[in-house]
């Protein structure tokens, strides 16, 4: 691919033939990439990757004039935005750092420290008056947390601090209190950042040694839910933490003296116990299982969180109790609920009319689906004879799987036998989630097109 490269004091100015000419330009605090037509877009001083993407991109949009290409030319094969980046890469890696070696060095320290402890680029990097703030710029450089901060104050932490801290008086929320939120506002916010992370607005020991500790590979958006929560000791062992900030995403015991007592109990779990737990769950279901992961160690807090009672004793006592739970799930439901032949609720739709999906019509159905399977499908035969819940058998290729439909449209679980994931599972989700769209138009999840 044939293209010029332009260099100037400031910036430099890709061109391709029959292309518009593309510029970047060195801002005080940014790359600014622009193409006649088109809105400028500032990348950050450390984001090469991106700003290479958005050149190429801008390269292969924008024509000079239209492609009335005749002749030998014509039968060329049109080349891929790839094919661009691959050949433009080191002339924009050239330009890239003769360009950074001209930026403040403090400017690029900030974003340097930003994009290494998040992989994003703060937006209030690019503010002069945060380079005032000495104290400010000095966390950010030190504190991972304090960069994470500086990325997500505007979409996680602001609104939140504000409510607590900022707008008490609900009048000032509902009018339009996310327009105070300039970027001088967040400035001076960050001034306090640790506060920013606490459940009532203002930062407390636990909390504080916990962020001047941060453990690394913790997702940012992750470590923003400390703001949810209020911690019992500090948190400096990245499983320990990431494990208490995934309770979120998984439904509570229905008692709430249980769901309490497991969210004391994350607190105050070990890494060790975290590890044997994983272990432990990982035997029974014969998944493998990673406490590196975040599925894996959410899929492991729902497996203790289908136990319903209360738990006082530590969480490898809590995986013994929920792995004999679900073994006798099956027994247990028929016991409960009723005879085998007890109805589950039907669908308020027709069911799905493909074949190798079959709907779970009884209670005996749901045992013998939990012993095939190998897992606990039966303990929602009380949610599916009240119709809150639909649940379904999928056979694809071979393999088998169980679903669940909630009654609001949405796929809740798509499992192989002892919750594996495997084919029948995908497809049969894939399947069941067209099905139920009709469900989800009636629970208002989705509007319905005109």
């Amino acid at each position: 691919m044939r293209f010029r490269v332009i260099e100037s004091s400031s910036g430099f100015r890709i061109e391709r033939p029959h292309r518009c000419p593309v510029t970047i330009r060195l801002a005080p605090w940014a790359f600014v990439v622009n193409v006649e037509g088109r809105a400028p877009e500032r990348v950050g001083l450390c984001e090469y990757d991106r700003l290479v993407d958005s050149t190429s991109r801008m390269l292969i949009q924008r024509w000079l004039r239209p492609p009335h290409v005749t002749g030998p030319a014509a039968g060329k094969k049109r080349i891929s935005r790839s094919q661009i980046c691959e050949a433009i890469e080191p002339a924009v890696r050239c330009q890239w750092k003769r360009l950074l070696a001209k930026a403040d060095p403090a400017v690029v320290a900030v974003q340097d420290a930003v994009f290494g402890a998040t992989g994003e680029h703060a937006f209030l990097a690019e503010e002069e008056a945060l380079y005032r703030e000495g104290y400010l710029v000095r966390d950010v450089l030190k504190y991972r947390a304090a960069a994470i901060a500086l990325v997500h104050i505007e979409s996680e932490l602001w609104p939140e601090f504000y409510r607590r801290t900022v707008a008490p008086d609900v009048r000032q929320l509902e009018a339009g209190w996310l327009d105070t939120a300039s970027p001088n506002a967040l400035i001076y916010a960050m001034r306090r950042w640790c506060d920013l992370f606490s459940s009532s607005g203002t930062a407390y020991r636990s909390l504080n040694r916990t962020l001047m500790n941060l453990p690394g590979g913790i997702r940012p958006a992750l470590v923003c839910r400390l703001q949810k929560l209020r911690l019992k000791r500090p948190m400096v062992s990245g499983l320990e933490l990431t494990t208490l900030l995934l309770k979120p995403d998984v439904p509570g015991p229905r008692d709430p003296e249980a769901s309490a007592l497991l969210l004391n109990m994350l607190h105050h779990a070990t890494e060790a116990e975290i590890h044997r737990t994983i272990a432990r769950i990982a035997a029974h279901t014969g998944r493998t299982l990673s406490p590196s992961r975040e599925s894996h160690i959410r899929f492991v807090l729902r497996f203790l969180v289908d136990y319903p009672e209360p738990h006082r004793g530590g969480l490898s006592g809590l995986a013994d109790k929920a792995v004999r739970w679900h073994r006798d799930a099956a027994r247990r439901t028929v016991d409960e609920l009723g005879a085998a032949d007890t109805p589950t609720a039907y669908p308020p739709i027709p069911l799905p009319a493909v074949e190798g999906i079959t709907f779970l019509r009884t209670i005996g159905d749901l045992a013998e689906e939990g012993e095939r399977m190998q897992h606990c499908i039966a303990s929602y035969a009380g949610a599916a004879i009240a119709g809150e819940t639909f649940l379904f058998h999928a056979e694809y290729e071979g393999q088998h799987a169980s679903i669940e439909v909630a009654a609001c449209g949405d796929v809740r679980q798509a499992v192989g036998p002892r919750n594996s994931r495997n084919a029948a599972a995908t497809w049969g989700a894939q399947h069941l989630h067209l099905w139920a769209h009709p469900l989800r138009l009636r629970a208002g999840r989705i509007e319905e097109l005109p």
